[in-house]
């Protein structure tokens, strides 16, 4: 009975340290356990320097849990955690990608249930209800624009204004966005937003993939508007010397980038640590200072124009079955000729 009563009280102590209100300097138990553990695996589709910058910040406020990072872009990391899942090979402790492929893991059981005592400092609609991921960062959408070839108070303000016929043959579109066609079917209503979409379409749209590349060719002058873009890569070809602006049209699109921890997770006391490390004010300020928007409330960041006086309605997280019907229609309406 005595047995049986320490165990109890150890169970209960464990699951008061994954839901006390204190940073893990706090929380002694959870990093004793995680630095037996030694290390955690970070699998990212974040840009590699951004993704050391965050295991710096970690291994130096816990000396002794090292991070290995696997980098790969948004398909490949899917493949591989879908594939390694499916061979039962757990390699991975922490997976950051866009909401919605997070949401897909979440279905599919590849990641577990972690609350951190941080995610109260973030906004409902920018973390899973069921807790298994939080967004680090958010992407802010916007119009991108060649100031050689638009003067500033002609660049379009609005969606619709993309089907204006002065702008036939001369709006870059990335094609690899479907969450962006998805939010607006969403905050517009499906008939008058497919309305919108086809109207655009009519104008002789110049597809390309990817919301970079579409930066760079209007900096290039290759167009005069491209979008949905990611604000911060325009601020940021701006910094470097090129003609490029932007405007935001409302429904303001965001995008966030989640994180959370394996389900069989090697590593979980570490794991657990590290997501409240990135989800702590310290966290997010080392991403801030990568140039990203930080979802968590009152972190500065470096382009703050890009959310200041707006609005930004998070997206509806699409169950995976729906959000593929989605993805059909959005490549349907908007297919090359």
């Amino acid at each position: 009975m005595q047995k049986k009563t320490a165990t109890l009280t150890a169970l209960f102590v464990s699951l008061l340290s994954l839901s006390s209100p204190c940073l893990a300097q706090d929380n002694a138990q959870l990093v004793n356990e995680a630095k037996k553990e030694k290390k955690i695996v970070y699998y990212t589709a974040i840009s590699l320097p951004d993704a050391v910058s965050l295991a710096k910040g970690f291994e130096a406020r816990y000396p002794g849990i090292t991070v290995e990072i696997f980098r790969s872009g948004s398909q490949g990391l899917v493949n591989r955690v879908t594939n390694e899942y499916r061979a039962q090979r757990h390699f991975f402790d922490v997976v950051s990608v866009n909401a919605q492929v997070m949401n897909t893991f979440s279905e599919t059981g590849i990641l577990g249930r972690y609350i951190s005592p941080e995610s109260k400092e973030y906004q409902e609609g920018f973390k899973s209800p069921d807790g298994s991921w939080t967004g680090i960062y958010t992407n802010v959408y916007v119009i991108a624009y060649n100031r050689k070839l638009v003067p500033a108070g002609e660049a379009p303000k609005t969606y619709q204004g993309l089907s204006n016929p002065r702008w036939r043959g001369k709006i870059m579109k990335d094609r690899t966005v479907p969450q962006w066609f998805i939010f607006m079917v969403q905050q517009l209503g499906r008939e008058k937003g497919l309305s919108m979409m086809k109207a655009m379409v009519a104008n002789a749209l110049i597809y390309r993939n990817g919301a970079t590349l579409v930066v760079q060719l209007v900096a290039a002058g290759e167009a005069p508007l491209g979008f949905p873009v990611k604000g911060q890569e325009v601020e940021e070809m701006k910094m470097k010397g090129a003609p490029v602006e932007w405007t935001r049209p409302e429904p303001n699109f965001v995008s966030p980038v989640g994180m959370g921890i394996a389900s069989n997770s090697p590593h979980p006391n570490a794991a657990r640590l590290f997501v409240d490390y990135v989800l702590s004010k310290e966290g997010q300020e080392i991403i801030a200072g990568t140039g990203r928007t930080p979802t968590r409330s009152g972190i500065k960041h470096n382009f703050p124009k890009l959310t200041e006086g707006a609005v930004f309605p998070a997206s509806k997280i699409l169950p995976s079955k729906e959000y593929q019907d989605m993805s059909k229609l959005y490549l349907d309406v908007f297919k090359s000729k």
